[in-house]
């Protein structure tokens, strides 16, 4: 395969001479020998009024304090307004009755019954709570505590997947929690991850991930026998 030809160009920012394929120039690029530079240029001739997409802003006054601002057309209506607190204060004079300003709705901080628990199209029989709370438990007892720390002792506090040592580390289940009730404080069925590859590679991925863990203890030597 032969070489490639470049051809040395100058910079249209900074003039400094640099090397760009003919390809590159061929599609009008290789105009500029950084970001920096690329960067700069667009700033000056392509931003505000200068960008081809420009529209144009006119001038209003705010209904409220009378301050001159500039808006696009399209977004100004009836009413104008400089701020949200200038909007929310020509309301609260001129819209909300003086005889409810600084009155409370009837239904705040009230429970809506006609829609709660099984008066609701959702509700099933309420297994989301018992659920959440069992496992809420569980993790609170001593077992489970010794558990994950023991977890994290062997593993040396260190992620087994990305090898960050230390930060928000979790002790994974690597048989899922729901699944095998008997095997939740199995020191052979925990490993430790941190937070980040937890929420995006392994969460919801449970079963996938069990053969590369069982391979990660095989070759530690930590024997995880029980999973069959």
């Amino acid at each position: 395969m032969g070489k490639i030809t470049k051809f040395q160009k100058k910079c249209l920012v900074c003039g400094n001479l640099f090397f760009t394929s003919p390809s590159r120039i061929k599609s009008g690029k290789g105009k500029y020998c950084s970001k920096k530079c690329y960067s700069m240029d667009k700033k000056n001739h392509w931003s505000g009024d200068k960008s081809p997409n420009w529209v144009e802003r006119k001038k209003y006054n705010c209904l409220t304090c009378n301050k001159e601002f500039k808006r696009l057309v399209s977004a100004i209506n009836s009413k104008t307004f400089c701020s949200k607190s200038c909007y929310w204060r020509w309301l609260s004079e001129n819209v909300i009755p003086p005889s409810q300003k600084g009155k409370k709705p009837w239904n705040k901080n009230k429970p809506w019954f006609s829609r709660r628990g099984g008066n609701h199209h959702n509700w099933k029989g309420g297994i989301s709570k018992i659920n959440n709370n069992s496992r809420q438990l569980f993790m609170h007892t001593i077992e489970y505590k010794i558990w994950r720390r023991n977890i994290f002792e062997r593993d040396d506090f260190t992620c087994q997947i990305c090898g960050e040592k230390g930060g928000k580390l979790r002790a994974n289940h690597i048989k899922r929690y729901v699944d095998y009730p008997n095997s939740r404080i199995n020191i052979n069925n925990g490993i430790t991850i941190c937070e980040g590859c937890d929420l995006r590679w392994v969460l919801h991925r449970e079963k996938d991930w069990e053969s590369y863990f069982y391979f990660n203890l095989s070759i530690r030597k930590i024997s995880h026998a029980w999973k069959n």
